[in-house]
């Protein structure tokens, strides 16, 4: 389906599920299963140097959701947004690579939008508020941390593989990718299909960032809501900790390949943008 272009609601019918790069501007995505009492995070006890692995956790997602098969391009941003992004001069590669510099408040908005997981409102204007009204899909979103690492490892507990081949040849990390991003789809797809789950650009998720110490086993964890009292600063979202902060998750083309890890995850200030992380989109199915 052309979500840029507007159209009918949403079904598992009509949504395009291609495994060719996003040339034309179409949102390709792929149903995820839902998952029973499983564990994500990672217990091999390894530590990246610039960013956390994800300590053992039981979770259950009870829905079944659709993932975008791409990072969101900088076509389609163009194509939802109306906002010229794509540098004059420049061939179509530039236009498929991983839309970067843009912060969590530019997709969802730092009003309306900040308030998940209370609401799921965003604010008028965000590229959500944008694309909902043109798709006519109320929920589409982007994944939750839970939602995006079960979809990364792809039904098995393998954090630096995919399909079988080492990341270092199948991910664009600081090891290859010359100190940029890429096209998106160049690489092998995980064994779901979806491309540049790890590598590329660093994803933004739902998630606040913080612990798991009152997840023994947790339904559709949401992440911890930060306590935004007087006497701490929300501005510009993030403590020495990682406090007010949003996850970002899967590594870029500025991480090593160690640190390019499904259970490992980063964080960054909903305020901020870096050209190093994008997002992809997801809609979580109704039981």
């Amino acid at each position: 389906e052309k979500l840029a272009s507007g159209g009918a609601g949403f079904s598992p019918d009509n949504v395009e599920v291609n495994a060719a790069a996003p040339q034309d501007g179409n949102v390709k995505f792929t149903v995820t299963p839902k998952m029973g009492n499983g564990e994500l995070g990672t217990g091999n006890g390894e530590k990246p140097d610039i960013c956390e692995v994800n300590p053992p956790h039981k979770v259950r997602l009870p829905n079944d959701f659709y993932i975008g098969i791409f990072p969101v391009t900088r076509r389609q941003y163009e194509l939802v947004t109306g906002q010229a992004v794509v540098e004059q001069g420049l061939d179509d590669i530039s236009a498929v690579c991983p839309m970067t510099s843009i912060s969590y408040n530019d997709i969802r908005g730092a009003v309306g939008g900040f308030n998940w997981p209370k609401g799921d409102d965003v604010d008028f204007m965000s590229f959500l508020s944008c694309l909902r009204a043109r798709s006519g899909i109320g929920n589409i979103n982007i994944p939750t941390a839970a939602q995006w690492e079960h979809a990364c490892k792809a039904g098995n507990d393998i954090s630096r593989v995919l399909n079988g081949e080492d990341i270092v040849q199948n991910a664009w990390t600081e090891e290859n990718a010359e100190g940029k991003s890429h096209p998106v789809g160049l690489h092998t797809p995980n064994a779901w299909g979806l491309y540049d789950m790890l590598g590329n650009v660093w994803e933004w998720c739902l998630d606040w960032y913080g612990g798991y110490e009152d997840c023994e086993e947790c339904e559709s964890p949401a992440g911890v809501m930060p306590d935004f009292s007087a006497s701490r600063s929300i501005f510009p979202f993030m403590s020495p900790a990682g406090q007010n902060a949003r996850e970002i998750r899967g590594g870029g083309w500025n991480a090593s390949a160690s640190d390019c890890d499904a259970s490992t995850r980063g964080f960054s200030g909903p305020s901020q943008a870096y050209d190093f992380v994008g997002f992809r989109l997801s809609i979580t199915l109704k039981e």
